[in-house]
């Protein structure tokens, strides 16, 4: 992925046990554990985790330096439709994940630019980058974080109380 000339794709599945996984170049495990994520494989490697933003409009992303590598957030905390979320990667990198047509997209605040998109294939959420991704770094972390949003809104949906 990046430079590998690799593109990042991902398939999301359940697990039969809580959480869920990112299937791709390498299965990244995401598992509840109280109000964290412990997220393993790939380049996480056996130690990040991901926590609720201070305020409960989003996640972070922790490595087991007590580092952070990404945040995504929304501003109102309703729907992804109506209330695009912001991604800031640690690197400083900026972007908005919208609802389009036929799924989300991960787009630039600065250009008109799509750099990675979930679409239903088959019943299931599939994760790829686009042309304009190919080259960024830290897709695997904008891949469990924008996972993360998805599942949320769908079990909004699922109980609107």
């Amino acid at each position: 992925m990046g430079s590998s000339g690799e593109t990042a794709s991902f398939r999301l599945s359940r697990r039969p046990s809580p959480g869920f996984e990112l299937l791709g170049p390498g299965k990244i495990e995401i598992r509840p554990d109280g109000e964290e994520w412990q997220v393993r494989g790939a380049r996480f490697g056996e130690c990040c985790r991901v926590e609720p933003t201070a305020d409960s409009t989003g996640y972070r992303l922790i490595d087991a330096d007590d580092r952070w590598l990404g945040i995504a957030s929304s501003t109102g905390g309703g729907q992804i439709g109506a209330d695009p979320r912001s991604l800031l990667l640690a690197d400083g990198a900026l972007y908005r994940f919208v609802c389009g047509a036929s799924g989300y997209e991960l787009l630039s605040w600065e250009v008109a630019a799509s750099y990675a998109a979930w679409r239903r294939q088959n019943g299931e959420w599939c994760f790829e980058a686009t042309a304009a991704g190919d080259d960024l770094p830290g897709m695997e972390t904008i891949a469990v974080l924008t996972a993360l949003m998805i599942l949320d809104e769908q079990s909004e949906e699922a109980d609107p109380t």
